[in-house]
């Protein structure tokens, strides 16, 4: 089950939305309000009184209770508690009274026994601001995967082990350059674009470099294994090119045979090394939650294009929920559990 809790206060148009399913947990900062094209689901209605006027007291403690539930996540066994959850904080703005003063915060709680293809999902238009923020991040995703890629193969102890990222390296380049001429299709630079992006992913890497040669092949199996779910969830709501890009810079780089081979046969062996690579895979996850997190929240367009894509609160919590299951279908392949 899953809890939508939106509590008002301030007087901006920042709307939050906390998304607390099981292990699955999300920030996402809503730089307008929720009622407009396209989002005219009895959900979206229901929340638009109280989504007019979030702050940034309100913003900072969502942020605070983003790394509170992060470092649960690092720390419990299980990955995020598997609870039903809502955070409520002082409301402030039109139409709430502080409940602290007998007053009222917005709760919506959203089920998950639905089907996902029951959700109401909304074609992405050609000309979305989104789809130009979103090739940006993933082109910034490309080519930071290609350096890191190239520098953690030093780890390797085999030949064989650098090799095999040298030609995932490779790949990554191919998909930036692919991105690239799909912006360029557009009339933007492709440097200009996946600027505003190098701070969260550059942060995520560097709160996640490995430290031997199975973190850096968990990392490449796991790691960006959750970032290719996340975009591959909503590519099917892109216009035709846009999601044949999306699709052809994610596809599978041939090597996880290999990853998976190498990972299984260590922890077989070694239950402290299997210990600690199901710990560094819960931190994996942790991470990348807060980085999608920040890029949402920076993000306006991109935010609304997941919105869009997703169709509803409840289509979002159903693919975050997906995205969840495929994390632990992975660690269970390595031999992670």
């Amino acid at each position: 089950m899953v809890a939508v809790t939106v509590v008002p206060t301030g007087a901006t148009s920042l709307s939050t939305v906390i998304l607390l399913s099981g292990p699955a947990f999300l920030v996402f900062s809503l730089a307008r309000t929720m009622k407009g094209p396209g989002r005219d689901t009895a959900d979206v209605d229901a929340l638009d009184p109280a989504m007019s006027s979030l702050g940034p007291s309100l913003t900072r403690g969502l942020i605070e209770n983003a790394n509170q539930v992060r470092a649960q996540c690092l720390s419990s066994e299980h990955g995020l508690p598997q609870t039903r959850s809502a955070l409520i904080l002082p409301g402030g703005g039109p139409g709430s009274r502080n409940p602290a003063s007998g007053g009222r915060a917005a709760v919506v709680s959203a089920g998950m026994g639905a089907n996902p293809s029951n959700s109401t999902t909304s074609s992405v238009a050609a000309d979305h601001p989104g789809i130009v923020s979103l090739f940006g991040v993933l082109a910034y995703g490309e080519i930071s995967a290609f350096y890191r890629l190239v520098e953690d193969a030093r780890l390797s102890p085999s030949l064989e082990g650098r090799i095999a990222l040298a030609s995932m390296a490779a790949a990554e380049m191919n998909h930036f350059e692919a991105l690239e001429i799909a912006l360029r299709e557009r009339g933007r630079d492709v440097l200009s674009v996946t600027e505003p992006f190098a701070g969260a992913l550059d942060a995520y890497h560097a709160s996640t470099t490995p430290s031997t040669w199975m973190e850096v092949l968990v990392k490449t199996y796991v790691g960006d294994g959750l970032a290719a779910d996340f975009y591959l969830e909503i590519a099917h709501s892109l216009p035709d090119d846009v999601s044949a890009t999306v699709r052809e810079v994610l596809a599978e780089t041939g090597h996880s045979e290999f990853v998976v081979q190498e990972v299984r046969a260590r922890v077989t062996s070694s239950q402290q090394d299997k210990d600690r690579l199901m710990l560094w895979g819960r931190r994996l996850l942790g991470e990348a939650i807060t980085q999608a997190q920040f890029v949402l929240a920076q993000r306006e367009e991109l935010t609304d294009l997941v919105m869009t894509a997703s169709g509803d609160f409840n289509g979002i919590v159903a693919l975050f929920d997906r995205m969840q299951e495929r994390h632990a279908e992975r660690m269970t392949v390595l031999g992670l559990v």
